[in-house]
C-alpha cells in the first residue's frame, strides 16, 4: 500500500483543528443566524421583486459575500449545445435561442450573500474560522480528487470566507449529513405588497398553486415551468453546521485518499458485505459512453456519471456521511480483474 499524501495529511490535521474550534465557540457562545440569498442576474425579468426580503425581527450584524458565478452554456457529452425550454431570458427579458426558437441552456451570471444575526463578537470570530475553512477547501478542491470540484463550476469567490460559505450551503442541500440541512425558497411579492416564501421545488410550489391563497394568484406563468434563478436559504445554529461542515470534509478526504491509494495498485479483494445497489450496470455504461470493460477503471475516476450517490446503509455502516460521490471500485472489480479470475 502506498504512503500517505504528506500534503493532504496536513490538511487533514488543520481540518480537525478547525473542527474543534467552530465546536469549542459553538458550545460556548450563543447561537449565531444565517441566511443566504442567491440571485442571478436575470431574476427580475423572470419575475423576481427585489434582491430579497428583509428578517423582520433585526437587521444582520454583518452581510459578506458568497461567491459571484459567471455565464456559460450547458453542454452535453459530445460538446453540442444544450437546449431548454421555456428560454432562458437575458436582463432586458429576450430569449436566448438560435435561428430555429431553440432556447439555448444557458447559466447566467449570479451572485450570493450571506446574513449573519447574533452577537458581533462571535460572529466575528466565526468569520475568521471560516476564512481557515475556506483555504483549506480550496486545498481540497485543487488536489482535483475529490468531488467538489463540481459544485463549484463557473464560481469565483473574492475571499476565502466566501467559499466556506458557499460549500456550508451546498452540503446542506445535498442532504449527506443527518445534521447539516437547509431547504430553499423563492420569495413572491404580491400585488397587495404581502411576502410569501414558497418551496424552492418545481413538484412541490406547483402543488402549492393549487392552494386557495390569494398571493398564489400573483406568480409568474413562466415559474410554474421552470423556478427562476433565485432563492434563501437559512441555518439557525451556524456554529452547529460548520461543525458538521467539517465533518464532511473530513470525510470527503478520508474517501479521497482511499481511492488515491487503490489506484496505485491492483485491487485485489471485494468486500462481501458491500450493497449490490451501490454498482453502476456495465451496459448502463457501455450505453453511455460505448466503452469496454477494460477503459473502466479509467472513466470511473474522471466522469461523475460512473459514480453514485452514498446510501443509507453505507452511512450506517461505516458511522460517518459520505461526500456527493462513491466511485465505483467494487463493480469495476467485478466487470474487469473479477471476472477474469472466473
Amino acid at each position: 500500500m502506498s504512503k500517505a499524501n504528506p500534503a493532504l495529511s496536513q490538511v487533514r490535521r488543520l481540518i480537525s483543528e478547525l473542527r474543534a474550534d467552530f465546536h469549542s465557540l459553538q458550545q460556548s457562545a450563543g447561537l449565531i443566524k444565517c441566511r443566504l440569498s442567491h440571485r442571478a442576474t436575470n431574476a427580475e425579468a423572470e419575475g423576481v421583486k427585489g434582491w430579497s426580503p428583509f428578517r423582520s425581527d433585526a437587521p444582520p450584524i454583518m452581510v459578506t459575500d458568497a461567491g459571484s458565478r459567471d455565464c456559460y452554456q450547458r453542454v452535453d457529452e459530445k460538446g453540442n449545445p444544450r437546449f431548454i425550454d421555456p428560454p432562458v431570458l437575458t436582463p432586458d427579458g429576450k430569449p436566448i435561442t438560435n435561428s430555429a426558437g431553440e432556447g439555448f441552456d444557458v447559466v447566467m451570471p449570479a451572485s450570493r450573500t450571506v446574513e449573519l444575526w447574533g452577537d458581533q463578537q462571535t460572529i466575528g470570530q466565526l468569520c475568521r474560522f471560516a476564512s481557515r475553512g475556506g483555504k483549506l477547501a480550496e486545498t481540497l478542491v485543487k488536489s482535483n480528487q475529490f468531488g467538489l470540484l463540481p459544485l463549484l463550476t463557473g464560481w469565483q469567490f473574492s475571499e476565502p470566507e466566501g467559499l466556506w460559505w458557499f460549500l456550508l450551503f451546498e452540503l446542506a442541500w445535498s442532504n449527506n449529513h443527518p445534521l447539516l440541512r437547509a431547504s430553499r425558497s423563492v420569495w413572491l411579492i404580491g400585488s397587495d405588497g404581502r411576502l410569501l416564501l414558497c418551496p424552492y421545488d418545481q413538484q412541490r410550489f406547483r402543488a402549492l398553486t393549487k392552494l386557495d391563497i390569494g398571493q398564489i394568484a400573483d406568480v409568474p406563468p413562466r415559474w410554474l415551468e421552470r423556478l427562476p434563478d433565485a432563492f434563501l436559504s437559512e441555518i439557525d445554529d451556524l456554529g452547529a453546521a460548520c461543525v458538521d461542515c467539517a465533518d464532511l470534509l473530513l470525510a470527503e478526504l478520508d474517501d479521497g485518499t482511499r481511492s488515491e491509494e487503490q489506484n496505485s495498485g491492483e485491487i485485489t479483494a471485494v468486500n462481501q458485505d458491500d450493497d449490490a445497489e451501490d454498482w453502476v450496470p456495465y451496459d448502463e455504461i457501455k450505453q453511455l459512453y460505448g466503452v469496454g470493460k477494460g477503459q473502466l477503471k479509467k472513466l470511473a475516476d474522471k466522469n461523475p456519471k460512473i459514480r453514485r450517490d452514498a446510501t443509507s446503509a453505507d452511512r450506517k455502516r461505516w458511522n460517518k456521511p459520505r461526500l456527493l460521490w462513491l466511485y465505483n471500485k467494487r463493480r469495476i472489480y467485478e466487470l474487469t480483474e473479477g471476472a477474469a479470475a472466473r
